[in-house]
């Protein structure tokens, strides 16, 4: 005979006694969501090189034929997959043909289309949480993921791991609605577009099928064919575009692999870099999260395991008991196995941790459920009513087991008479027994504390991630504004019969946090109605490695030389040829230029507050605090400035 194994409608709750909570309106989610993307979209910073030269150049590169290469010598180290591209390049080339030359209305319109997309995700995932879960956890949920600030970041952030923490959404969503199917395709589309290494996600699903074998329970065979078949044509499609642009042999996955594993050396400073980031971006949240599947399932064990079974190791015997809470268990597992693989990395940067933010949101929802929870059923094992007969209400579980936790170490029962009830939802009523209470939402001292720890914490997370995102554009959000102020110097002029031929804007210092190209006109009109295009220089500077230079057409690795060295040094531009200059304004070294010092030669046109790094506070450059960090000088600025040439 075969057996249906079906979980309960939520987790702590039965099938036929849901609890009713506040849930958040799908209008009011979507508005909450969509009204933070949007800000994402419009003053989230670029925090890697590798965003802007691997992909924000390679976009604008497939969306108007001209743009700047990252390095990639020799081309095994290739991680660009032109398919992710490809996919992003067709809303690029919708709005690039939409607004003609306003290439930073399209670049912020594909950065919303992204968060759009990482918006469905989250409201999937939160009506399943709220669904299979409780209604609670989903609040906390939306929260955390709307207001972190690494969700500000990563939500509107072009790399392939935004990709996979999108599909992550999606597959949280499907797996707790037992839609196994649905989550194997978003495994799929995660691993195949995104990034590779959230292969280990697919543990999870492998490891139930093989649990659930005997038991004729868990991903059906014709489930398997169809995915497998998915991938397969995936897989075919990424490697046909891929074919195209690095020719014959070359695989982004491989590549981005085997650069991750084995290029460079890994180091504990890297690591704690990364663990400060995540921890920064996180709070404290960051620390609900690793003790979120725990609490839930003694909140689990608790109110669904009945008292008098026989407890081995901290699990219920016989294990099965437990069904229910094995998709907490998986879930936190994927996120096991994540860490595990991260670890052994060569390279550790913030990026990697994108695929997991659903995960984090998840469990330190879970975290601020439990508590309040757990605190009152403490208070409700000490209290001298644990021997009352059990009421039968429709709003909780323990109302109609026969094994309640009341039934434990008899007392004298209460004998004076309760006031009569109106609820709808009790039957019976005694003057011998108390009101009936719900240990999950009992109204009492050590409940009402744990909710107000709950609030201080969930109000801690909310300023930190305030601060980490105004602290973020504060220091690094000029690396834009200046470029949105060459536009306004260019549309100013009379007459370009005193520039070069196209206009040429040189990058110093600034070249790290250069936006993209996207923020660089194609051309430029002066006074009189003369067009003029403009491009983008580097100037030589003192950096040891390779600086990008210009994509071929369709082939981005042309510019390899046949050793497969590269020899772009030899290509930067000479100061004297260039008619503007970005650059971040410190004192002149051998090779670094500080144009402060040269206002015979070049006039400083626009002029922005730029963090220095060098001499501000580690800590407070994560979390700056208005007024605070400045008045105690704990963070530094410099500036970072628009020159021209003097004529």
């Amino acid at each position: 005979m075969t057996i249906e194994r079906r979980r309960s409608q939520k987790l702590y709750h039965g099938d036929k006694e849901p609890i009713s909570r506040w849930q958040p309106s799908m209008g009011a989610v979507v508005k909450l969501l969509l009204s933070i993307r949007i800000s994402g979209a419009l003053w989230s910073v670029i925090r890697d090189t590798d965003e802007t030269y691997n992909f924000w150049e390679a976009l604008h590169s497939l969306t108007y034929y001209n743009s700047t290469s990252k390095w990639e010598c020799p081309p095994t180290h290739t991680s660009r997959s032109y398919f992710f591209l490809w996919l992003h390049s067709i809303p690029s080339s919708f709005f690039a043909n939409s607004f003609g030359q306003s290439k930073i209305v399209v670049f912020t319109l594909v950065r919303l289309t992204i968060g759009i997309a990482c918006l469905a995700g989250e409201y999937y995932a939160f009506d399943s949480i709220s669904k299979r879960i409780n209604v609670s956890t989903g609040r906390y949920f939306l929260i955390f993921s709307a207001f972190s600030s690494g969700m500000f970041h990563a939500s509107v952030t072009l790399t392939p791991y935004t990709f996979s923490m999108i599909c992550s959404f999606f597959y949280i969503g499907a797996y707790l609605n037992e839609k196994n199917k649905l989550s194997m395709f978003f495994w799929v589309m995660s691993v195949a577009i995104g990034s590779p290494h959230t292969t280990v996600f697919g543990l999870t699903l492998l490891l139930n099928s093989l649990y659930y074998k005997k038991k004729d329970v868990g991903i059906k065979k014709e489930d398997v064919v169809s995915v497998t078949i998915f991938a397969a044509v995936t897989t075919l499609a990424t490697s046909y575009v891929e074919t195209i642009y690095y020719g014959f042999g070359h695989s982004a996955r491989r590549g981005l692999l085997w650069t991750d594993f084995t290029h460079g050396q890994s180091s504990p400073q890297m690591a704690v870099i990364s663990i400060l980031d995540f921890i920064s971006n996180w709070n404290t949240a960051s620390f609900l999260a690793v003790v979120g599947p725990y609490l839930s399932y003694k909140v689990y064990r608790k109110y669904r395991v009945p008292a008098e079974n026989d407890i081995r190791y901290r699990l219920p015997n016989p294990i099965d008991q437990i069904h229910d809470c094995f998709t907490i268990f998986n879930l936190a597992r994927d996120c096991f196995f994540w860490f595990a693989s991260f670890a052994l990395l060569s390279r550790k940067f913030e990026r990697f941790m994108f695929p997991i933010y659903p995960h984090v949101a998840l469990f330190a929802a879970l975290a601020c459920d439990a508590i309040p929870r757990l605190l009152a059923d403490e208070l409700e094992e000490a209290s001298p009513m644990r021997n009352t007969p059990t009421v039968k209400s429709s709003r909780h579980p323990l109302s109609t087991t026969p094994t309640s936790r009341f039934s434990r170490n008899p007392t004298t029962p209460r004998t004076e008479p309760t006031r009569s009830r109106t609820d709808s939802n009790t039957e019976t009523t005694s003057p011998l027994v108390p009101e009936p209470t719900d240990l999950l939402v009992a109204d009492n001292s050590m409940r009402k504390s744990g909710v107000r720890i709950v609030r201080i914490v969930v109000g801690l997370f909310v300023i930190c991630s305030f601060l980490r995102v105004y602290s973020s554009h504060q220091s690094y959000g000029s690396e834009m504004d200046i470029y949105k102020g060459l536009h306004e110097e260019l549309n100013a002029h009379e007459e370009f019969g005193r520039f070069n031929d196209p206009i040429r804007l040189c990058l110093g210092k600034a070249w790290k946090r250069f936006p993209s190209s996207f923020f660089i006109p194609s051309e430029a009109e002066d006074g009189k109605g003369n067009s003029r295009k403009v491009e983008m220089k580097f100037l030589d500077f003192e950096y040891t490695g390779i600086s990008p230079e210009s994509y071929k057409e369709l082939k981005p690795l042309g510019f390899m030389l046949s050793n497969g060295q590269c020899d772009v040094k030899s290509k930067n531009a000479v100061l004297s040829s260039c008619d503007y200059v970005i650059d971040i304004d410190k004192p002149s070294t051998k090779k670094n230029h500080d144009f402060r010092e040269m206002p015979e030669q070049w006039k400083r046109i626009i002029s922005l507050p730029y963090l220095d790094e060098e001499r501000s506070h580690p800590l407070m450059r994560h979390f700056s605090i208005p007024f605070f960090s400045s008045y105690f000088e704990q963070i530094q600025f410099t500036t970072i400035s628009l020159y021209r040439k003097v004529v």
